[in-house]
This record gives structure tokens, C-alpha cells and sequence, in this order.
């Protein structure tokens, strides 16, 4: 299908240019004659598509002027009757006739002006049309896109916008195809590029993050590795901390029992104490009284007899009665103690160091 369009392109260029060969070269002719001479006042109506104002009303008052001659109906040929006088109206008709022609005339003039001057602005634009739409060779080539963007007028456009016939159409089609490809293939290859630029920047980008996330993870490790020995190292110290302390708390036991024992012996050796040196003081009191009674007795003795015998006697009666006396103390004492759990020795030993 791509052939034959391009064959019916070729064939419509053909006849665009044919048929506009004439108009191209009246335009040139109409052009080096505005060129080669001054320029006119008309010109600019001319070029506008108008004619020019004064040939019109000189028409105009030469038509009004000149009358036309009555002519007989069709329908009435030996007719002998004059004819009525119409003359204004056929005047009237004429000039509405003749200014029909000349407006004509004027038209058909100003149309051919205006082809002369668009003929070849038209021919190029059709040229382009066909060239762009039946063109497969402008499609994908990037010659033709950079002349075009550098065109500045419609000859520079259609002049880059022309394909190269040089080549079949066949081979046109397909490189027209291959260049597309090529320039489809070329840009999904910048995107790719830019997109694995983006890519490998990131990449770099997380590369370092994981990095610095690693060194930080292995400084966490390490922290928590030696918080960890720290740890540990504090619980062996609390440990022997709470060993020591349970070793206290069992002396501090033990000697609160002790202490405790201590002051019951205490307490118990201070009431026997007590209860001692009542006896002792009664003891002593009877001692002090039983030695007065005996000074008395041998003051007495000596005043009745004062012999060596006598007082000898009196002495031994005396000191009888006084171990008799101290016997029996003894033996109180010592049902006192035996009742109260106490070693009479120990009480000896007291009382004589007291």
C-alpha cells in the first residue's frame, strides 16, 4: 500500500506542478516587470484582488451616455404599430447589463491577478501537503526535522521537506521505517540512560546509607557487647555483694542472739548480785554485831578475871560459838544458791575479792 501511495504522491505532485506551471510563470513575468519598473499607485488593489476605481466609472459614465437601438419582440415580426418609448428603462436595463459585465470582466481580471501572484505560493503549499502526507522518506529522518526547524520561509520549508527520489520506494519505505526505529531506538536508549543514571546514582546513594547503617550497627553491636560485659561484671558484683551481705546479716543475727543471751545472763547475774549482797550485808551486820558483843564480853571478862586461862577459855567458848553461828550461815548460804542455780565457789571467790 506504502508504494502506491507514494506513486499516486509522485503523480499529484506531477500535476500540482503542471497545472500551476503557467500561473508560476506569469507571476515571474507579472514579478520582473513590477520589478524592472516603478512602482504604481493600483498595485496594492491589484495584489488585493480589486481593479482599478477610475476604468470602472469611466465604463459606468460611457454606458449611461450611449443609448441602444429598440429591437421588435420575438413574437410580433411584421408588426406596423410603433413601438411604445422605453427608453429610460431600457437605458435603465443596459446600464444594469453593461455593469454586470464589467464587474465580470473586473472579477475574472482581479482572479487572474491574485492566481499570478499566489500561483506559486499555492504550487508550494501543495507541494508540501503531498510531500508531508505521501512523503514516507520525511518520516524518521532527522535531516529533514533539522531543516525544517532551521526553515525560515514556505521555499525553505518545502525545499527541506522534499524527499530524496533517488532511492526506490520500496528501499524509501523501509528506510523511512529503519529511521523511525532507529529514532524510537535512540531515545528509549537516552531514557534508559537516564534512567540507569538515576538508577546508579541511587544505587550509589543506598550504597553509602547501608554503609553508614553497618558502621553504626556494628558500633551498637559493639556497645551493646561491652554493655553487655558490664553488665555481667555487675551482676557477679552484686552477687558477691548480696553473699557478703547475707554473711553480715547472719553474723549481725548471731550476735543479736548472742547479746541478747548476754543481757538475760546479765540481768540474771545482777539480781543474784543483789540478792548476794543482801546476804552479805546481813552477814557482815551480824559479824560487826557478834565482834562488839565480843569486845563487850571480853572487856567484861577482863574486868572479872583477868587471867590467862580465863581469857583463853573465854576466847574458845567465843570463837565455838561464833563457827557454830558461821556454819549455819554457811549452810543458808548455800541452800540459797543451790535454789538459785549458782556455783558456791564462784560466790566464794566474789565475795572474797569484793
Amino acid at each position: 500500500m506504502a508504494p502506491a501511495a507514494s506513486s499516486s504522491g509522485g503523480g499529484l505532485s506531477g500535476q500540482a506542478s503542471a497545472a500551476s506551471s503557467p500561473a508560476r510563470s506569469s507571476s515571474s513575468v507579472r514579478a520582473g516587470s513590477t520589478a524592472a519598473g516603478t512602482p504604481r499607485p493600483g498595485d496594492a488593489a491589484q495584489s488585493a484582488g480589486g481593479v482599478p476605481p477610475q476604468p470602472l466609472i469611466e465604463a459606468m459614465r460611457g454606458h449611461e451616455s450611449s443609448g441602444t437601438p429598440a429591437t421588435s419582440r420575438p413574437g410580433s415580426p411584421g408588426s406596423s404599430q410603433p413601438a411604445p418609448d422605453n427608453s429610460r428603462g431600457r437605458g435603465q436595463v443596459m446600464r444594469r447589463g453593461a455593469l454586470e459585465q464589467l464587474v465580470r470582466d473586473a472579477c475574472d481580471e482581479s482572479s487572474e491577478r491574485i492566481l499570478a501572484v499566489l500561483g506559486s505560493n499555492l504550487e508550494s503549499l501543495g507541494r508540501l501537503s503531498v510531500n508531508l502526507q505521501l512523503g514516507p522518506s520525511i518520516r524518521g529522518d532527522r535531516c529533514v526535522d533539522s531543516r525544517l526547524a532551521s526553515a525560515r520561509n514556505l521555499d525553505e520549508v518545502v525545499t527541506a521537506a522534499e524527499p530524496n527520489m533517488d532511492v526506490g520506494e520500496g528501499s524509501t519505505l523501509d528506510m523511512a521505517t529503519m529511521r523511525a526505529r532507529l529514532h524510537s531506538a535512540e531515545s528509549a536508549q537516552a531514557a534508559a540512560e537516564n534512567r540507569l543514571r538515576s538508577q546508579t546514582y541511587s544505587l550509589e546513594n543506598q550504597k553509602v546509607f547501608l554503609k553508614n547503617a553497618n558502621d553504626e550497627i556494628a558500633q551498637l553491636k559493639k556497645d551493646v557487647a561491652h554493655l553487655r560485659q558490664l553488665g555481667a561484671h555487675y551482676i557477679v558484683e552484686l552477687e558477691s555483694s548480696n553473699t557478703a551481705v547475707d554473711g553480715l546479716r547472719e553474723c549481725s543475727e548471731r550476735q543479736e542472739n548472742r547479746v541478747r543471751v548476754a543481757e538475760a545472763s546479765h540481768a540474771r547475774a545482777l539480781a543474784q548480785l543483789k540478792r548476794e549482797q543482801e546476804v552479805y550485808k546481813a552477814a557482815v551486820a551480824s559479824s560487826t554485831a557478834q565482834s562488839r558483843r565480843l569486845h563487850d564480853l571480853l572487856a567484861r571478862s577482863d574486868a572479872a578475871d583477868d587471867t590467862a586461862p580465863a581469857r583463853l577459855r573465854r576466847r574458845n567458848e567465843d570463837l565455838e560459838e561464833q563457827v557454830k553461828r558461821l556454819t549455819r550461815v554457811n549452810k543458808t548460804l548455800r541452800a540459797h544458791v543451790q535454789l538459785e542455780e549458782m556455783n558456791p565457789d564462784v560466790l566464794v571467790l566474789a565475795v572474797e575479792g569484793s
